[in-house]
């Protein structure tokens, strides 16, 4: 798209090549921060979600009233699936970065 756009304007292929090389870096380098702090947010929301239910299952195993254990169970399942759902996206943003990283060492001479 950024050679099209250079060709239109009359650049020179090469400099246009260097301002798309340019772009897919800055480019890149975002989603590599955004898989790495999604990554770690993921496993850590899992964590605390798994650390919630031990909890809630402490307090049905003591006999608590079942609002109490059922309110922290529900609260662990809501935390267990965000950090999932996070770290899907980590995977995601990781497979993107991995996938381009190939065709930007292709082209580059």
């Amino acid at each position: 798209m950024i050679e099209k756009v250079c060709h239109e304007r009359g650049q020179k292929t090469k400099s246009c090549f260097f301002a798309a090389a340019a772009l897919t870096l800055l480019l890149m380098e975002d989603v590599f921060y955004k898989w790495l702090i999604e990554a770690v947010l993921g496993l850590v929301l899992i964590g605390f979600g798994l650390s919630v239910f031990g909890q809630a299952v402490i307090y049905k195993s003591s006999g608590e009233p079942l609002r109490k254990w059922f309110l922290w169970g529900t609260i662990s399942l809501i935390v267990v699936n965000a950090g999932i759902c996070v770290f899907g996206d980590a995977v995601k943003q990781r497979i993107i970065y991995e996938t381009a990283q190939p065709n930007f060492k292709k082209v580059n001479p």
